[in-house]
Formats: C-alpha cells, sequence, structure tokens
C-alpha cells in the first residue's frame, strides 16, 4: 500500500489518498476481499501464491537459499503453488532448462516409495513442475525415468487418493508404459483382453443368462487409443465403419490426458471403433452385451455387488471421491475380483451394445458424478445412441479368448 499511496506517508492528504485506494482495491479491482478486523484478502489465491514467490526470490538471492526453502515447504500442501511459480522464476532467471531439470531430478531421486506414502505433497508439486517442463518442450532425460518410476508406485501402493490421482494424470504425459493403456509399437490400441469364464447373470428383476466365454478389455478405451483411431488413414473418417450408423464430426474430449478414458463419445462412435480394431486385429471386436458386461463385472459371483465386494470408500472415482473428473485408468488396482478387469465400478459409465426401455442403448457401471449407488454391477441406466456426455466412455469385449 506504501507504494500505491505514494512516496510521502507524512502528509494528511497521502493518508486519504492511501484510505481511498484501499478501498478502491477493495470494493473495485477484484483484487482483495474485505475481512473483518480490519484485514484484507486476495480474491484469486494464485495471485497471492506468485506474490509470496517473488518475496521469497526478493528476501533469498542465493539458488541454494531457495532450493532450501523449496524443500523445507514442499510437504506443506498449501506452498504448492507458491512453490511453483517460485521454481518457474528460478529456471527464467538462469534461462537454462538444463538447470531446472538437474535439480529437479534431485528433488524426484528423494521421493523414496515409503517417502511419498507418507507424505506425497513434495510429489505432487515435482508432478506439477514436470508438466510445466514438459509444456515448454524441455528434454527431460533422467527425470522422467524417475518420475514414471515414482507415479507407477504412487497407484501400486495406494497413496492418499487425490495425490495417487494427480500424480497418474502426469504419468499419462510423461508416457504411461502399463499394458492396455496406450499403443503397441505399430500404433494400434494396447488393448490388455481379460478372459471371463461362461457363467450365468441374474438382473435385478430376476431374470437369468447363461453366457458362454469371451474376453473384455482390462481398462475404458484411453483418449491414446481413441485418437488412434481419429488419426488413422483408415479410421474414423473411413465409410468402411459407418454402415447403419449416424457419424458427425468427432468431439473434443472434456479432459485429454493420453491415459484418462475418452468421453464425450457417442454409441455410434464406440461401435464404430470396434468395427475398425476389429479389421485390424483379424479377430471380433464389440461392444458387451449387458450381461456380458455385469459378468465380467463381478466374475461370475453373483452375491458381489461390487466389483471388490461390499461398498467400501476409496475403491473407485464416484461421486463420493470428490475428484470432481474422470481419473487416469487403472487408479484402482485392487478394486475388482481377483485378476478381473478394472474401472467397472465409477469413473465412467459404458455403453453396451443393447437397448433398453425407451433408450436405445444401455449404460452400465456408473461415473465420477454420481454416487455408489449407480456403480453397483447390478445396476443399469440407458440414454440415446447419439448422446455425448463428459461421464460416458466404453470398452470393447471379444468372443476370442486369446
Amino acid at each position: 500500500m506504501k507504494a500505491y499511496a505514494g512516496e510521502n506517508q507524512a502528509t494528511e492528504r497521502t493518508h486519504d489518498d492511501a484510505a481511498a485506494k484501499l478501498a478502491d482495491l477493495l470494493g473495485k479491482s477484484g483484487l482483495l476481499i474485505d475481512r473483518p478486523g480490519k484485514k484484507a484478502a486476495f480474491h484469486h489465491l494464485s495471485f497471492q501464491e506468485f506474490l509470496a514467490a517473488e518475496r521469497l526470490i526478493q528476501t533469498h538471492r542465493a539458488d541454494d537459499g531457495l532450493m532450501a526453502v523449496v524443500r523445507e515447504r514442499a510437504g506443506t500442501a498449501e506452498w504448492r503453488r507458491t512453490l511453483v511459480h517460485l521454481f518457474g522464476a528460478l529456471a527464467l532467471r538462469h534461462r537454462n532448462e538444463q538447470w531446472a531439470v538437474e535439480r529437479l531430478t534431485a528433488l524426484a531421486r528423494e521421493q523414496t516409495r515409503k517417502a511419498v506414502s507418507d507424505c506425497p505433497h513434495p510429489a505432487v508439486f515435482l508432478a506439477d513442475c514436470v508438466d510445466v517442463a514438459l509444456a515448454k518442450r524441455w528434454y527431460l532425460g533422467e527425470l522422467q525415468d524417475v518420475m514414471v518410476a515414482l507415479c507407477l508406485h504412487a497407484i501400486e501402493d495406494g497413496i492418499e487418493l487425490h495425490a495417487r490421482a494427480r500424480l497418474a494424470l502426469t504419468l499419462g504425459r510423461l508416457g504411461d508404459p502399463r499394458p492396455g493403456v496406450g499403443l503397441r509399437k505399430d500404433g494400434l490400441p494396447d488393448i490388455s483382453w481379460i478372459p471371463i469364464a461362461a457363467g450365468v447373470v441374474e438382473s435385478e428383476g430376476g431374470k437369468r443368462r447363461e453366457l458362454g466365454a469371451f474376453s473384455i478389455a482390462r481398462y475404458p478405451v484411453t483418449n491414446a487409443q481413441f485418437q488412434a483411431f481419429l488419426d488413422a488413414p483408415d479410421g474414423y473418417r473411413s465409410n468402411a465403419w459407418w454402415d447403419g450408423l449416424e457419424r458427425v464430426e468427432p468431439s473434443t474430449p472434456a479432459w485429454s490426458e493420453p491415459n484418462a478414458p475418452r468421453v464425450v463419445v457417442s454409441w455410434y462412435e464406440a461401435v464404430a471403433f470396434c468395427r475398425w480394431l476389429s479389421a485390424r486385429e483379424g479377430r471380433v471386436v464389440r461392444l458387451p452385451s449387458e450381461s456380458e458386461w455385469q459378468l465380467a463385472a463381478t466374475g461370475g459371483d453373483r452375491a458381489r455387488e461390487f466389483p471388490w465386494g461390499e461398498w467400501r470408500e476409496g475403491m473407485c472415482n464416484s461421486a463420493e471421491s470428490q475428484l470432481g473428473r474422470t481419473s487416469a485408468v487403472g487408479l484402482f488396482p485392487k478394486a475388482t475380483w481377483s485378476g478381473g478387469p478394472l474401472e467397472m465400478a465409477g469413473n465412467v459409465w459404458e455403453w453396451c451394445f443393447d437397448e433398453v426401455g425407451s433408450s436405445p442403448r444401455v449404460l452400465r457401471g456408473g461415473s465420477w458424478s454420481g454416487t455408489a449407488g449407480g456403480c453397483r454391477s447390478a445396476s443399469r441406466s440407458g440414454g440415446p445412441a447419439g448422446a455425448r456426455c463428459d461421464g460416458v466412455g466404453f470398452r470393447p469385449a471379444s468372443s476370442s479368448l486369446r
């Protein structure tokens, strides 16, 4: 305020000007919010965090001192964005991306599996910095391998959910190496097929149906996998896959991370993708029937209300998890029966081939925005075949067991 009011703080007029300018900041600028006790707060935390980082740079001229602040404060969640601003300013000061990458690598190497499990905040800070580096197209070198391992361990070890979800998205940007998530060397979707034994499915209405053996994808189709269909010369634009289907211009997904499930995709587009993959794979690939979907979700155990058994918090991405969006596939590696497919509860509703009631096509599995009830293995919904929603995706099935 001294700088804003002027250099001379002695005159009454200057004090009046300062008061007027403070009132202007509080009432008109949108920068500050009036608080009780003659206090004010920044309306936008990002501005506050930026100024905090600038203050640190002014008071700690030496790089070692600033890096000590980063190490000391990285374990506190509230410091996360301030430290990202600070690190960006340091990188700009040096105008040397290699300097920045080397410091990030050193910090990442300090994050042991136990350290990340005990306190994931430094790892999340590193993920923010890595995302900045990727956006700037910096060469990461050794840092890429260190961060990929860190993110994979975070998923395997089941660290705190929100931190795990954040790290998993960075894993997608770095290149998620898990089978069934990305593409094969030939550029085709790398579908990890899970064999499902023959069994009996009983609907909530009591109707029983016997099913033969089949296989189903371990995960819903990801952005990276659907993009391969969009980009292929014989893919989305080819008339070969659209007989009897409605084709429109592809829509931009709500979230674009390569290892997140593809959403904003219609039933027609899901069927066309399966037809294309059938031709490229040399095997029949299709959407599952809803009975097949339910058998895959329960592993044939009709008493299993959810893929893992009874409802437990933190086992899937539903409204209860408060993630507020889709998550990277495979974020809940224990949320299934032994050897079963993942993401069969929550994250995204999945198109099935069947029709249902007045709605043309069945949806199963629940989503990130729905509650636990919709994530039950027997729960069902439906929607128009041309509908595109940010909570709907799909996974393929096949009659082949290989």
